[in-house]
């Protein structure tokens, strides 16, 4: 059954990559491999650094936080596709995150709105602009 949130607040939909290890003769090599596809999450909290100049290119930095239900296990270093609002889910128009550490909220003893379990991770963007002087 739904929690709450994932049914009324989760609004965002992500895929989530986990680096994983892959046999081909005559090499071992690791591999981005999806392992939860259109997972109902919330994205916010979002904060914006600066534009950091540096001698080769320009790289702006975002920390934002993500809630997503208790069933689905993320670990830090996985990599997330976030559409928001679940528009053109597939389609080009998502953010790729790196996961951080994630915490787990259990539901609290009497709660007067049940299903509100969750678990919160803080996510990173760094993106490079394209019109950096």
């Amino acid at each position: 059954m739904a929690g709450y949130f994932e049914t009324h607040w989760y609004k965002d939909l992500m895929d989530v990559y986990r680096l994983q290890e892959t046999e081909r003769l005559p090499i071992d090599k690791q591999e981005w491999v999806c392992i939860y596809s259109k997972v109902r999450c919330k994205v916010y909290s979002t904060s914006q650094s600066a534009l950091q100049i540096e001698k080769t290119s320009g790289t702006i930095e975002e920390n934002n936080k993500i809630a997503y239900a208790n069933k689905y296990t993320l670990q830090e270093g996985d990599e997330i596709k976030v559409w928001q609002y679940g528009e053109n889910y597939g389609n080009d128009g998502y953010d790729r995150y790196i996961v951080g550490k994630p915490k787990k909220y259990k539901e609290p003893f009497g709660a007067v709105q049940p299903g509100i379990e969750h678990t919160q991770a803080t996510i990173t963007l760094k993106t490079r602009p394209n019109n950096v002087i």
